[in-house]
């Protein structure tokens, strides 16, 4: 009798919904019927309960998202509200060809999504920094419009700009004080024209609350070698875990399909590049951890109090650093991510590897 468990493990693993399949593009359903139609990702089985995706398909497809959109200098148009206001208006645009529109309060959730350039010449194996919108128009030829000057997340001009402007193109009504209430209390807006209905979808921001939790740890943002890369930097050497699953939360969001963790010596770090200079200090960052996307999280951890241990998962890889989950409902949303076993995660590391 033939043993088809391993087929059926590949299956397992490799099979996704539509929901799955969503969630890893970092698209809406609407967005991935158009990647269906247009041959970008193709149906594995249509099921009476939805479409059923193959994985390394949609990751292939994921990586095209992240690396199509072009990193050179992108022109942003306003700089104040009322600029934006008059730049916005004198494009001429027909509502009826905008695709979509994204407003963003936090300009890290713009980078996340792929809208960024360039601060300089990409050079290799350097952090170069990067550039921003608040509010980006996607047309339907693709054309991309960026602006500065409206924004979202709070009761002021921006918002107030933001309002007016989707009212000129007849959008939202300008009247309704639901809508004022609903872009001021909203981190991601994105807005979807499905047809000539405006759809509005609310997202949440991985970034607005406790950006630099507690003045110990510091997120930032940059480019290094055609890859996104979040930069974890310690105010100190004291972690307290207290603050861990709000930290945790940026990786997960930000890499949420973990490939390879990398450990690398001070000279390694130095030698590659994976150090970034500020005032009179070099910060290192010893610990590598790849996404299927090609994002990539550098984190600064003291390697001389590395335990002398073996990593087998995510999970133990938090351990080691003094990262221990106690949140129930935490540990449920982030249960694939603590399990992952990325490549290169099994060596044996000792202290003596990282001091010299």
């Amino acid at each position: 009798m033939n043993d088809y468990n391993g087929f059926k493990k590949i299956a397992q693993q490799n099979v996704l919904s539509t929901d799955e399949t969503c969630e890893i593009l970092g698209r809406t359903r609407q967005q991935l019927n158009n990647y269906v139609k247009s041959g970008s990702l193709e149906i594995l089985k249509s099921t009476k309960n939805g479409n059923l995706f193959w994985r390394p398909d949609v990751y292939y497809l994921a990586k095209q998202i992240h690396k199509e959109r072009i990193r050179h200098h992108h022109e942003i148009l306003g700089g104040s509200t009322s600029q934006a206001y008059q730049a916005a208006k004198n494009l001429n645009l027909n509502p009826r060809e905008i695709s979509e529109i994204y407003v963003f309060f936090e300009e890290k959730d713009a980078i996340e999504k792929d809208f960024y350039y360039l601060d300089t010449l990409e050079t290799p194996d350097t952090l170069i920094a990067i550039h921003a919108p608040n509010f980006v128009i996607i047309m339907e030829d693709e054309t991309e419009y960026w602006f500065d000057g409206f924004n979202c997340g709070y009761g002021g001009e921006g918002p107030s700009g933001t309002e007016d402007i989707l009212d000129y193109w007849g959008i939202l009504e300008k009247t309704t004080d639901n809508f004022r209430n609903f872009i001021a209390s909203t981190s991601i807006l994105h807005i979807i024209n499905e047809n000539n209905t405006w759809t509005f979808y609310k997202e949440k921001s991985h970034y607005r609350l406790n950006d630099e939790l507690c003045d110990q740890i510091k997120v930032r943002l940059y480019s290094f070698n055609q890859k996104l890369i979040l930069t974890q930097e310690n105010t100190n050497f004291h972690y307290t875990n207290s603050i861990s699953t709000e930290i945790l939360s940026k990786y997960i969001d930000f890499i949420p399909q973990p490939v390879s963790v990398e450990f690398l010596s001070k000279e390694r770090a130095l030698e590659s590049g994976h150090f970034s200079v500020a005032f009179s200090k070099t910060i290192l960052y010893q610990i590598i951890i790849k996404d299927i996307t090609d994002r990539e999280l550098w984190i600064e951890y003291p390697f001389e109090i590395i335990p002398p241990k073996e990593q087998q998962s995510m999970l133990e890889l938090l351990n080691m650093l003094d990262i221990n989950i106690t949140d129930k409902s935490f540990i449920e949303k982030a249960k694939q991510w603590f399990g992952a076993k990325p490549r290169w995660i099994n060596h044996k590391y000792t202290k003596e590897d990282f001091l010299s």
